[in-house]
């Protein structure tokens, strides 16, 4: 699982699960730093959803750093969005389970509660 290149905040990463860490990795859309866009109030941006974007932003502000050389990352699952610390990285090992793997497989991989 490598392309050379470095996942980021770029938004094109994907993940796998390597117990007892996530990594990200390039390509996909299953993996992001956790950071809010903000946007003018719109009809599909209205008020309600520019005030609870400021509440999300402030509670993820207040998260101390995590465990070194981990970054706290939105992962996108077959259940929801998934808060976590992650790795972003180049490569993972060949047995980690790829975000692409079925969902039995991965919700137990993550500890997907039902």
């Amino acid at each position: 699982m490598s392309n050379g290149k470095k996942c980021d905040s770029g938004g094109d990463c994907t993940f796998a699960v390597h117990p007892p860490v996530i990594i990200c990795l390039p390509g996909g859309s299953a993996c992001g730093l956790a950071v809010m866009a903000e946007a003018e109030i719109s009809p599909f941006h209205d008020q309600t959803l520019a005030d609870a974007t400021q509440q999300i932003k402030q509670v993820l502000a207040r998260i101390p750093p995590g465990p070194e050389g981990s970054h706290l990352s939105f992962l996108r699952t077959p259940r929801g969005i998934l808060l976590a610390w992650a790795h972003h990285r180049a490569e993972a090992p060949p047995d980690a389970v790829p975000a692409t793997a079925d969902e039995k497989t991965l919700s137990k991989a993550l500890g997907l509660k039902h």
